[in-house]
């Protein structure tokens, strides 16, 4: 993973708020605002009171939608098509409100066009499709930044210098949080559809715990997930989940998110001395941003006394123009930070293992990256000049492409089927796909537990066992099965490797 981001690096980037007297001025920042969804309008509104951005031009999927999204909060811009935005050469930012499932197509386009992008998050499906997008901006040498907004208030800042002073509050060691909006049983918008919001609450609310939770330890990365969604649409949305993670030392962070509860965006920091409490961290209930900092003592019996400093932050300005005045002081000096795209990678990259928890029934994971290059967060390394060891990338086969002695085969597929074999030891003949076309693979063990109907994964240095004439895959204690974020193919079902009957022939001498 990415090397580890000290707590002082994150807090210069939060400090640089404070000091917007010095930005240059005499040419605001020209934003583009690709899609008119409805937290368009808010990070419109905090463009327009930005010091330093102005909207310059609107697109949406119809000129109708765009031009009344402009006569509200952008009368002056340009009404441009979605190719025509991003090819635009006066655009310096752009922010893309687009669904998740949409996103990753026009955040490239961005790239490709110089554009920086201001994403509203995740930023992808997965943590595949974010590491492509990341990369693409890097190597265009363009800013991407994800839309949390807490990120960029007084307050954030202010509770880390609290948590950080270890003499005062302790060492953290458990962080609990909870973002739940309630909405009604036949609630039907793009954050419940699979195409458009696959992630469903997890990607919605519960990437705002998540990054509240790697915030609270540093950015460190946990060593290992859980997570179960209570809740699930027909097509396998996450309404309703809980989630554990679990950190070196011991250090734990608990979260909570649905669309199935009452209205909820509450953080507990606890460290061994204090613990810091936080009622609104998503999006402030008012004005001034409050924030607790408490010590309970045993005291008697009868009473538990708690010590409470009440500490509050009146906020130069909202969260949001915050945000895009950070946005366009990059911009306009053309310095990049590297802080906010690893963020947003390390955020995704937990989404991803948290879904595989889910699917695999609560099953610990560990968050990995997909980039087999990269570098685990909090871990030590010796310089690449001393290290011998060179990684190879692993490379994956078809499932049409499997013959009778296939061997060190890698394939990433999904569940079709499991069908339970009797016998006094458990085993299951399960159906797997890809694209390509489907196998057979006998199932034992561990493996049960892992591979249910609908369940993403990857099979490592498999081989083929015929039985009676068929193909069989299996995996033996030299290969691995690993579960996977989901995949985003469709399983030919259509062509069956494993109905195909073969018969041992001599080959001539």
């Amino acid at each position: 993973f990415w090397l580890k981001l000290v707590a002082h690096s994150a807090a210069h980037h939060l400090d640089c708020h404070c000091n917007q007297s010095s930005w240059n001025m005499a040419q605001p920042v020209k934003w583009g605002v690709l899609g008119c969804a409805s937290i368009a309008h808010k990070v419109a509104a905090a463009i327009n009171d930005a010091e330093n951005a102005t909207i310059y031009a609107v697109a949406s999927r119809t000129r109708e939608k765009a031009e009344a999204f402009a006569a509200e909060l952008a009368k002056d811009a340009k009404i441009l098509s979605y190719e025509e935005i991003v090819a635009d050469p006066e655009v310096q930012v752009l922010y893309i409100p687009l669904p998740t499932g949409l996103r990753k197509e026009w955040i490239l386009k961005a790239a490709r066009n110089n554009k920086h992008v201001l994403s509203e998050k995740p930023l992808a499906a997965n943590a595949r499709d974010a590491r492509a997008i990341v990369d693409a901006c890097s190597s265009a040498g363009v800013q991407l930044m994800d839309g949390t907004m807490f990120m960029h208030n007084e307050r954030t800042t202010d509770m880390h210098e609290a948590i950080s002073d270890t003499g005062s509050f302790g060492a953290v060691g458990r962080v609990v949080s909870s973002f739940t909006v309630p909405f009604p049983e036949d609630f039907d918008n793009i954050r419940v559809k699979r195409a458009m919001e696959p992630l469903g609450c997890l990607g919605d609310l519960g990437w705002y715990c998540a990054r509240m939770s790697l915030w609270a330890y540093d950015y460190d990365e946990p060593d290992y997930v859980m997570c179960h969604f209570h809740d699930e649409t027909a097509e396998g949305v996450p309404l309703d989940c809980t989630s554990t993670m679990r950190f070196s030392g011991g250090r734990t962070a608990i979260f909570d998110c649905s669309f199935k509860h009452s209205l909820r965006q509450s953080v507990q920091v606890i460290g061994s001395k204090k613990m810091l409490s936080v009622n609104d961290f998503v999006v402030p209930s008012e004005k001034t941003l409050k924030y607790e900092v408490s010590e309970m003592s045993l005291g008697t019996h009868e009473f538990f006394p708690n010590e409470v400093l009440k500490t509050a932050v009146e906020p130069v300005s909202p969260q949001q123009v915050l945000m895009v005045q950070k946005m366009s002081s990059i911009a306009a000096s053309g310095n990049l930070e590297e802080f906010w795209p690893k963020i947003a990678m390390q955020t995704q990259v937990l989404m991803g293992a948290l879904v595989a928890s889910a699917r695999r029934e609560g099953a610990w994971v560990a968050p990995r990256e997909p980039a087999a290059s990269k570098t685990r967060v909090g871990t030590k390394t010796r310089p690449v000049e001393d290290s011998p060891v060179t990684l190879r990338k692993a490379t994956f086969t078809n499932v049409c492409d499997l013959y009778p002695e296939s061997k060190g085969v890698n394939l990433q597929v999904k569940v079709v089927s499991v069908k339970e074999v009797p016998g006094a030891n458990p085993m299951a003949e399960v159906v797997l796909g890809d694209s390509s076309g489907t196998v057979t693979f006998i199932a034992r063990g561990d493996h049960l537990d892992l591979l249910k109907e609908g369940v993403s994964c990857v099979m490592r240095n498999s081989s083929v066992r015929m039985f009676n004439g068929h193909i069989r895959l299996q995996v033996d204690r030299w290969g691995k099965v690993e579960s996977s974020e989901d995949f985003d193919f469709e399983v030919d079902t259509s062509k069956d490797m494993s109905s195909t009957e073969y018969e041992l022939v001599e080959g001539d001498h």
